[in-house]
């Protein structure tokens, strides 16, 4: 027999919890996207007014490192030839006009409209604000999602959301310190026709934007099999399995956002494969062999 006393169970508060009207949860939501708008703005005045350079230069190093290793390439490949023609010659006057330099060369990027420059100093410096506001943005959206969880699953997104903001830098680092110097180095010297490489500021930008978030983005590989391995989809024997197929989409997905070059597609699949390795590994520890998933 149970008492007739007055009694509540967890999953009872939590719905009285919940039992908010739609206007309510508006204008919660409103405040959360009002205070994670001016948290931005401020990073945001932050850095275009005080860390504007630093930033423009990291945003413009990876260009600038190609540029530099070209430069040092080619006049090594000059003193080389000269040197060469100096002793073939015995230090003719026609041996002073010869050049073993590539008719390529690498120029500054080129601001080709009046606000270019004024227009990319403000997408990197936003960019940059929004990156050093989101642990407080996060911590906004957080509290407004968590009113609307269980006690579990609250504790599942605070260990699960250090790890993917981890993985989102490490990725965006990868790209930043090993993938954009590749490519770079392939797509601004490839082939010898006798003309300048002018890469246009704010595509320059589109393009390191792109491999940086296309990166941050790859490297949460880890978190989606865990996902998939927790919810009863894949299993990490299937996924096992289903190995090569995993390595041919990765490979095909590589060619279609990297340069085609076999060395820059090694570059991004190697990482992937170890991510899913590690997803796969993970996964196993933390649930289980299970069962596969037909």
């Amino acid at each position: 027999m149970r008492a007739n006393g007055p009694t509540s169970s967890p999953m009872t508060q939590h719905d009285d919890e919940l039992r908010m009207s739609f206007g309510e949860h508006l204008e919660e939501l409103r405040r959360v996207v009002l205070r994670s708008l001016i948290a931005t703005g401020v990073m945001f005045l932050l850095c275009f007014g005080l860390l504007r350079e630093p930033i423009m230069r990291a945003v413009i190093g990876p260009h600038a490192q190609v540029q530099a290793w070209w430069e040092a390439k080619e006049r090594a490949a000059a003193a080389r030839a000269h040197d060469a023609a100096d002793e073939a010659e015995g230090n003719s006057p026609a041996a002073s006009e010869v050049d073993g330099a590539s008719p390529v060369r690498i120029t500054n990027l080129q601001a080709l409209t009046p606000q270019a420059r004024f227009v990319a100093y403000l997408k990197v410096c936003l960019l940059a604000a929004f990156l050093m506001a989101l642990p407080v943005v996060s911590y906004f959206v957080w509290s407004f999602v968590a009113a609307g969880l269980y006690e579990h699953e609250r504790r599942y997104v605070r260990l699960v959301a250090p790890f993917s903001a981890a993985l989102f830098l490490s990725g965006a680092a990868f790209a930043y310190y090993v993938l954009l110097p590749y490519a770079l180095r392939f797509l601004l010297t490839y082939g010898d026709a006798p003309f300048d490489t002018c890469l246009d500021l704010t595509k320059y930008i589109g393009f390191f934007l792109s491999m940086e978030l296309l990166m941050g983005i790859v490297f949460q590989i880890p978190l989606v099999s865990m996902f998939l391995q927790g919810a009863g989809i894949l299993s990490a024997d299937l996924l096992r399995t289903y190995r090569k197929h995993a390595v041919l989409v990765m490979c095909t997905l590589s060619a279609a956002f990297t340069p085609p070059d076999w060395v820059t597609m090694l570059v991004v699949v190697g990482p992937m494969m170890l991510l899913y390795e590690l997803g796969i590994w993970i996964g196993k520890l933390r649930f289980g062999k299970g069962s596969e998933t037909p």
